[in-house]
């Protein structure tokens, strides 16, 4: 934690103008996933179909990143909840994400 102070310094950033920067990036990240989610989707169904249960879970973990109305995202959490069985990593992260909601 203290090399990331002093790295702050050295770039003469305070706290609250890292936390505003990643903020931001959050921002953009997020936007771009709105963008990109039959892309998210399609690369998801890819994996499941190889049996790569880790991309898989990574692929739809930035679909439920992507900002979407919660009773929209209650609803792709539920649609998504048996092909998640068996993915623990998925599973959890469909927990995760109602939780938030």
């Amino acid at each position: 934690m203290g090399d990331v102070a002093r790295d702050d310094q050295k770039l003469g950033l305070n706290a609250g103008e890292c936390h505003r920067i990643t903020g931001d990036d959050c921002y953009l990240l997020r936007r771009h996933l709105a963008a990109a989610i039959e892309d998210l989707e399609r690369a998801a169904r890819y994996a499941r179909d190889a049996a790569d249960r880790a991309q898989e879970a990574e692929s739809l973990e930035y679909v439920l990143w992507a900002p979407t109305p919660a009773e929209e995202a209650l609803e792709r959490v539920e649609e998504l909840r048996s092909p998640a069985q068996g993915n623990r990593r998925l599973e959890v992260d469909l927990l995760r994400t109602r939780g938030h909601i």
